[in-house]
């Protein structure tokens, strides 16, 4: 087994969960916690500039995001 990171979004209705995927749907993981965070900042970022683009009326805060380590 090895030791991998995702990044889990908060949800009133089924409390913290990995929304991260692929392409065809398989669940993310990164492989430390550093690229974990450098996805979720680069995800908060382009929400930002669609923001700013007029294309979202909010981005998401930061707080409602987590960063676990998981056994993968």
């Amino acid at each position: 087994m090895s030791t991998k990171y995702e990044v889990q979004e908060f949800n009133l209705f089924g409390g913290w969960s990995n929304n991260w995927s692929s392409e065809d749907g398989t669940p993310s993981t990164f492989a430390s916690k550093k690229d974990a965070e450098a996805e979720l900042d680069w995800f908060l970022s382009e929400c930002q500039e669609a923001v700013e683009d007029g294309n979202m009326e909010d981005a998401p805060d930061r707080d409602s995001f987590r960063i676990v380590e998981v056994v993968a």
